[in-house]
């Protein structure tokens, strides 16, 4: 009887740990992921500094901030390289860009995840936010799409 009641608790046990890990995991990486974009977009408070999960993060954020376009570029390869991918944070860095090497840059990480659907819309809202040369180029891409299409 006392052995059929320590299994019936051991199982209960695991089941409750494995759940309590399995959510622990979850929700870290919920928050974690919530702390990098949020650093991304300027939002820094004392928990991403606490929290940070790694250095290549806040190397990152200090690269896309930096006044040498050379640095910014390499910013832009770290965060593709994090796996970082907010649509709405590169497009309002592509409209706060000049060179038209690092708006080639991160045309060319927009279009490097989503859908095609995702993708044409994307190149349409860059289009009104680039200057004439870029505008041949993205023209050409959203000229792609409707060949596809047909």
């Amino acid at each position: 009887m006392i052995l059929r009641l320590i299994k019936i608790n051991m199982k209960k046990t695991f089941l409750i740990t494995t759940s309590l890990l399995i959510t622990g995991i979850f929700t870290g990486w919920l928050y974690g992921t919530s702390i990098i974009n949020s650093m991304m977009k300027g939002e820094i408070g004392i928990s991403t500094f606490v929290f940070l999960p790694s250095k290549n993060i806040l190397d990152t954020y200090i690269l896309l901030n930096s006044r040498n376009e050379l640095n910014r570029l390499e910013g832009y390869y770290s965060y593709k390289e994090s796996g970082l991918n907010d649509h709405e944070f590169l497009i309002k860095r592509y409209k706060i860009e000049k060179s038209v090497l690092i708006r080639k840059t991160i045309i060319w990480i927009l279009e490097s995840s989503g859908n095609d659907t995702e993708k044409l819309d994307i190149y349409k809202k860059l289009y009104e936010a680039s200057p004439a040369s870029l505008k041949k180029y993205l023209q050409k891409k959203i000229n792609n799409y409707d060949l596809i299409k047909e």
